[in-house]
């Protein structure tokens, strides 16, 4: 049997004759090793300055940058909502019989008149940093306000006396 002849299952190729068959090219080895060197080194110092840019980047503010103008919208916006909430706790007052759940309606009141307050409050502000905080926090009691006009208008699935 000859070395190039394919023989049974268990003979194995020789060496030289499958290096032979290597798609590689064995004798310029040096160079490719230098170029892989050369091509990895320029993208690990690309990676490294663009690390180093991203690091360094002045950081983009997480709003807009906020204005008196958009501080009068956001006071306006708010405002109106106060306006629809004290209308609907009105409307929901007119339809009760008088005395029923006054407590309901008296807190209701006292938020909606600390959230006009602040709103009131951040319209006149002469500093953005202090018109904008006090209308966040006039946000922050309209949203309780507007829980208790919720509760306070809620309707009743029975008379209050009777449990």
């Amino acid at each position: 049997m000859s070395p190039s002849a394919p023989g049974p299952a268990g003979s194995l190729t020789p060496v030289g004759q499958a290096l032979d068959y290597w798609p590689h090219d064995n004798k310029h080895l040096e160079e490719r090793v230098k170029s892989r060197i050369i091509v990895w080194s320029l993208v690990g110092i690309v990676a490294i300055i663009g690390v180093i840019v991203i690091a360094t980047a002045p950081k983009a503010a997480r709003g807009p940058k906020m204005t008196f103008e958009i501080v009068k919208s956001g006071v306006a916006e708010a405002e109106a909502q106060l306006d629809r909430l004290v209308t609907r706790l009105d409307a929901r007052r007119k339809s009760t019989a008088p005395g029923t759940d006054a407590e309901a309606f008296d807190e209701a009141d006292r938020l909606l008149a600390e959230a006009r307050e602040k709103l009131g409050q951040a319209r006149q502000a002469t500093d953005v940093k202090q018109a904008r905080q006090l209308l966040i926090e006039g946000r922050q009691v309209l949203r309780t306000a507007r829980r208790a006009v919720a509760l306070a208008t809620k309707p009743r699935s029975r008379p209050q006396g009777m449990y």
